[in-house]
C-alpha cells in the first residue's frame, strides 16, 4: 500500500522561492490565496443566511475607526 503524503503548502511556496522555481511559487502563492477566499466567501455566506433566515444580529464592521489622516502622514522636523 502507498501512502500519501501531506505537505504544508505554505513550506511548499517557500521552498519554491528558495529554489527560484517562480512558476511553482505562483501557483503554490495562487492555490493559497484561492483557498482564504473560499473559506472567506463560505464564513460571509453562513453568516448572511443566518442573518436571513435567522434573525442573528448582523456584524457590522466600523469602517471609521478613530483614525485620522493625520495619522499616517510622517511629521517633518522642523528646522
Amino acid at each position: 500500500m502507498t501512502e500519501e503524503v501531506e505537505t504544508n503548502p505554505i513550506h511548499d511556496l517557500i521552498d519554491a522561492i528558495q529554489k527560484q522555481d517562480f512558476n511553482s511559487a505562483k501557483d503554490s502563492f495562487d492555490s493559497l490565496l484561492g483557498d482564504k477566499m473560499h473559506d472567506a466567501m463560505e464564513s460571509e455566506k453562513i453568516s448572511v443566511a443566518d442573518t436571513i433566515f435567522n434573525g442573528a444580529e448582523e456584524d457590522e464592521l466600523d469602517l471609521e475607526d478613530d483614525l485620522d489622516d493625520e495619522d499616517f502622514v510622517e511629521e517633518e522636523d522642523e528646522d
